[in-house]
């Protein structure tokens, strides 16, 4: 009978185990904690006279990060945006890396202008904070061995093509107009363009430059580009201005033909500029009606989560992220030396319509297509041939 009893209670002591063992699993199932994100940066122009331009390039770092988390995250870990708006003020861009900083953030994507990450570059050398830059392009950025990584054609570049497209369509006097709102950004693209330009006896005709703001007078600017009789005129300046500009120029000379900067490529443009921007020509990173698969499925989602077209910018933040993803996941670590290592370790990387890799001192290499605005389109021509 003893006997009986001791197996009898071996028996509930072992169903009792078994039962609090699953108790125990189920409570872990549902109560196991969350693994830590982590947690990037994002110093963005949400605000300010870049808005609409900084808004979609926000937005496609959003979806980028969407998609990564709806896919497992990182290693498991989700990935975390703190998003910053620094209102396209080089000195506010300075307080957000700082306080992204003070919360032991020390990998930020951003910021959103070459002015602004000009204004943060030896803040983040010296932090050591990892710093990937989507869409900024000056030249004082590049070719640098630092903790900035630089995803744009510097524009240098851009400056050099829109010499020599205009050495090719006949032109030979020239103005040009920058706004000093972005003054590194416009100084360089002036200095690849003037000496492709200015040889056999091409001139430019007058640099003007200004200061944006709620008070620009585009008609006045206008006029002054226009004293030196040009047939053509270099825009670099934001999407509204350039449309402006555009406007008050081709009011006084219909026959002009007009150029600008990737910066100005945005539907306010062709919003703002109606039939004076159509035939405007410039060269960007991208091809605006490009077939690549990545690309159309980029386009159909992007418009559906938030109803309008993608911008260049767009699609330059959401790889910027899907590119930091893949250097977390090859480091392994968060620490900002190691994932910069496994970024420049990357033999390529495939982006929505081009590979890329980085060079040695972590700028990208990409080519740069040739564009006009045609029906209210933004449109690819022929490149040039020599």
């Amino acid at each position: 009978m003893l006997g009986s009893v001791n197996a009898m209670t071996a028996v509930k002591m072992s169903f009792l185990g078994i039962a609090g063992g699953v108790f125990c699993a189920v409570l872990f199932f549902y109560f196991k904690p969350e693994p830590e994100p982590f947690r990037i940066g994002y110093v963005g122009s949400i605000s300010g006279k870049y808005a609409a331009m900084g808004t979609s390039a926000r937005n496609g770092a959003l979806l980028a990060a969407e998609q990564i988390n709806e896919n497992g995250g990182v290693l498991g870990r989700p990935l975390e945006l703190v998003i910053m708006d620094d209102g396209g003020d080089p000195s506010r861009t300075l307080e957000v890396f700082q306080a992204l900083y003070d919360q032991g953030i020390n990998i930020i994507i951003g910021p959103f202008t070459t002015a602004c990450a000009t204004r943060i570059l030896p803040f983040v050398n010296q932090q050591g904070i990892l710093t990937i830059g989507p869409a900024t392009a000056g030249e004082n950025l590049a070719a640098q061995d630092d903790f900035f990584i630089k995803l744009f054609p510097s524009t240098k570049i851009f400056g050099q093509k829109i010499g020599e497209l205009a050495v090719h369509m006949g032109l030979s006097k020239m103005a040009i107009i920058t706004d000093h709102r972005n003054k590194t950004f416009g100084d360089t693209m002036v200095q690849g363009f003037r000496p492709i330009f200015e040889t056999e006896g091409r001139t430019v005709t007058g640099l003007v430059e200004y200061f944006s703001s709620n008070s620009t007078s585009h008609a006045d600017l206008a006029e002054i580009a226009l004293n030196g009789s040009p047939d053509g005129v270099f825009i670099i300046s934001s999407p509204i201005d350039t449309a402006l500009l555009s406007q008050n120029m081709k009011r006084l000379e219909p026959d002009l033909q007009l150029f600008t900067a990737p910066w100005a490529v945005a539907t306010q443009l062709i919003e703002n500029g109606g039939k004076a921007v159509e035939g405007l020509r410039f060269y960007a990173p991208y091809i605006s009606e490009s077939k690549a698969p990545e690309y159309q499925v980029f386009t159909r989602i992007y418009q559906n989560r938030f109803s309008e077209p993608n911008t260049h910018v767009s699609i330059f933040n959401y790889e910027a992220v899907k590119f930091l993803a893949k250097g977390l996941e090859n480091a392994a670590s968060e620490a900002p030396s190691d994932v910069k290592a496994a970024l420049l370790g990357l033999d390529r990387f495939q982006g929505l319509q081009t590979v890329f890799r980085l060079d040695r001192n972590g700028d990208a290499g990409r080519p740069v297509f040739l564009h006009h605005i045609k029906d209210r389109k933004f449109t690819p021509l022929p490149q040039l041939t020599e």
